[in-house]
């Protein structure tokens, strides 16, 4: 598997971590690897987020809409156009 990463190769940005409550993780789309979240933290298309089951993240998009992920819960960004 090619480890490199390039523009050509990363996935877009698509927003930030705006609020961490409890824990939370993001799992990153290409390598798998696992991220603790704190706020301010970026997210990348085909990225997951996980929360633990106290742990609550809201994600501020590049188009300024919200995304409120709830406790215990898991959000896939397939894909996000502005």
């Amino acid at each position: 598997m090619d480890t490199t990463f390039s523009a050509e190769n990363n996935p877009p940005k698509i927003g930030e971590i705006s609020i961490i409550r409890g824990d939370a993780t993001r799992i990153a789309s290409l390598t798998k690897e696992r991220f603790d979240l704190k706020d301010s933290d970026e997210i990348f298309e085909k990225d997951i987020v996980q929360t633990s089951k106290k742990g609550v993240a809201r994600l501020l998009l590049n188009d300024g809409s919200t995304v409120l992920i709830a406790p215990d819960s898991s959000f896939y960004i397939k894909e996000h156009k502005v």
